[in-house]
This record gives C-alpha cells, sequence and structure tokens, in this order.
C-alpha cells in the first residue's frame, strides 16, 4: 500500500537523522586537528541542521499525498542532496580546500585545481535533485481528496449512530494522542537544534540564529499539524 511505503521512507529518514545526530558529535571532537578548524565547524553545524531536517521530514513523511513511485523519487533526490551538500563540506575540511565553492565557510582557502573541481561537481549536483526533492513534498502536502479521507476512514463509521458515536470518540482521543505527541517531539528538537546552534557559535546572543530558530520551528510545526 502507498501509506506503508511513505511510512517506510519516514521511519528511514528517522534512523539517517538519528545517524547524523551522531556524526556531528562525534565529528565535533576532531575540528581542531583539521587542516582548516573552520571548515570542521561548518561541518559540524551543517550536519546537525541536516539530522533536524532529517527528523522534521520523517514525522512529515508519511502524511504526504503522493504515489510510491513520486514518494520515492522525492525520498532519494532528498536523501542524495542532503548527502552531497555535507560530503563537499567534508571534502573540503579533510584537504583544507573549497575557497573557490564556499569562500565564507573555508575563509578564502584554496586546494589544489583537481580537489577545487571535485568539491564543485559534489556540490552543484546536490541542487537539482533538492529542487525536485522540495517541488514533490510541497506537491504531496496538498489536500487528500474527499475519496481519500474516507479510504482511511475507520471501518463502519457509516454504520449506525452508536458505532458513528464510538468512531468520533476514538478519533478524539487519537487527536489528543497526537497533539501531546507532537509537543513533545517539537520540544525535544527545539532543545536539540538550539545546542546544535548556538553552542558552537559560543553565544546565545545572535539574533540571525534566533530569527533561523524561530523561522525554522514555526515552518515544521506548520507541516506536522497539516491535515
Amino acid at each position: 500500500m502507498e501509506s506503508t511505503v511513505r511510512l517506510r521512507q519516514g521511519h528511514r529518514l528517522l534512523q539517517l537523522g538519528v545517524a547524523l545526530l551522531v556524526f556531528a558529535a562525534l565529528e565535533g571532537v576532531v575540528i581542531p586537528s583539521l587542516p582548516v578548524p573552520r571548515l570542521g565547524l561548518s561541518v559540524h553545524t551543517l550536519s546537525a541542521i541536516q539530522a533536524l531536517l532529517f527528523l522534521a521530514f520523517g514525522l512529515v513523511w508519511p502524511r504526504l499525498v503522493l504515489g510510491n513511485t513520486a514518494s520515492t523519487v522525492a525520498w532519494w533526490t532528498y536523501v542524495y542532496s542532503s548527502f552531497a551538500t555535507l560530503t563537499a563540506y567534508v571534502m573540503a575540511a579533510m584537504w583544507g580546500a573549497g575557497g573557490s565553492t564556499i569562500p565564507l565557510a573555508s575563509g578564502g582557502v584554496l586546494g589544489s585545481p583537481a580537489q577545487e573541481i571535485a568539491i564543485q561537481i559534489v556540490l552543484f549536483s546536490a541542487a537539482p535533485t533538492f529542487l525536485i526533492a522540495m517541488a514533490l513534498v510541497i506537491r504531496g502536502l496538498r489536500m487528500p481528496s474527499e475519496t481519500m479521507m474516507r479510504a482511511s476512514a475507520f471501518d463502519g463509521t457509516f454504520v449506525g449512530s452508536n458505532s458513528s458515536h464510538d468512531n468520533e470518540t476514538t478519533t478524539g482521543r487519537a487527536m489528543n494522542v497526537g497533539i501531546g505527541r507532537l509537543a513533545i517531539n517539537t520540544a525535544v528538537m527545539a532543545g536539540a537544534f538550539a545546542l546544535a546552534l548556538f553552542l558552537p557559535a559560543g553565544t546565545f546572543a545572535w539574533p540571525a540564529g534566533w530569527a533561523f530558530f524561530g523561522l525554522f520551528f514555526g515552518f515544521t510545526v506548520a507541516l506536522s499539524t497539516l491535515k
């Protein structure tokens, strides 16, 4: 079934998100030993942000109104674009390169011509796949049709008033549980994201960071509450 495919894909995104959080924590230990520590810090921050995005999309993915093919294309293009971007930054951090492609993160440090070209190829390949993934995700966030909503309803909803009443009660309880879980998940993600964002910066007095924090979680909560 299509919903089963999306559920499994969402679970894989959650697993990748946790793996990236572990990677971000371990990579933070080796930052001082890298040729350009500033690039190592960029890898640390990027992987932490990507981890939270994977967790957010993992929660949203089962609710996408997409067929199996479209959902699979969106999943693979998003995963590829994310890891291609991270791989390019890891290459730059290990080589002490990337000034021609990511000058702000690298501080303008240039590697060999071959290294700079390799970073460009990997990083630029992430752009079209990301756009494809986001176009499909946005399409999948549309409201489901009435037929699909009826197909996903509880069995026996329209069989007698007592059955209808029981299903309404069950639905209400499920909604309360869903709201509680959403609040807990959002609080945990907010705390983890704040630590990943502000600890490397060394200060909480960062207006741009708070602006990004608010926009990111406002968008995440809005997606999570879509019906």
